[in-house]
């Protein structure tokens, strides 16, 4: 349970007083701000990233988007644009799965 109110402080024992109940399931999505893509390293040319550069912008949200790439078996992780930010849901994560050279997805 998450709860949203005020501490008072003017008795001798202080008290919470409850103003709402929050949604646990929506505070935990608004605690995510990064979204991670695992790319495969088979990918040749960057026109073959342009489904997840449209899927990304046709889902632009709060989260700054990793991505994971390993290169001669050398991995590295490349931060996104500043301008590139992606929507946190369950269901983003699932539908960026379905894009081409995407291996892994997840959020912290």
């Amino acid at each position: 349970y998450a709860f949203k109110g005020k501490v008072d402080g003017t008795r001798e024992n202080p008290s919470f007083c409850v103003d709402t109940l929050e949604d646990a399931q929506r505070l935990e999505n608004l605690s995510k701000s990064s979204v991670h893509i695992r790319l495969d390293e088979n990918f040749s040319s960057s026109q073959h990233l342009l489904p997840i550069r449209d899927f990304l912008f046709d889902n632009m949200g709060d989260c700054s988007v990793y991505f994971h790439v390993g290169i001669n078996k050398i991995p590295y992780v490349v931060k996104s644009e500043t301008q590139l930010k992606v929507a946190y849901s369950e269901k983003v994560l699932k539908d960026l799965l379905e894009c081409p050279y995407v291996l892994e997805v997840w959020a912290e």
